[in-house]
């Protein structure tokens, strides 16, 4: 049983350093490349998601909506 605890905790700790590494590309990027980026289905739903909460004027509205409420654009 303590195996599969240190199995899940390694994941969880390889899940938040992805996590980390993605919005700090998400926020290298500058307004435009991020717009280009959503519509080439490039972004994952948490870079959605923490974009449109950090910077909701940037994200283009879809049929009025952001795309965090489009369930669609989420991978």
């Amino acid at each position: 049983m303590p195996d599969m605890a240190q199995h899940l905790t390694e994941r969880l700790a390889a899940q938040r350093e992805r996590r980390k590494e993605a919005s700090k590309a998400l926020w290298r990027m500058k307004p435009a490349q991020r717009r280009a980026a959503m519509w080439a289905g490039e972004l994952t739903g948490a870079q959605l998601y923490e974009w449109a909460r950090r910077a909701p004027d940037e994200v283009p509205l879809i049929n009025y909506e952001s795309p965090r409420n489009r369930r669609f654009w989420l991978r």
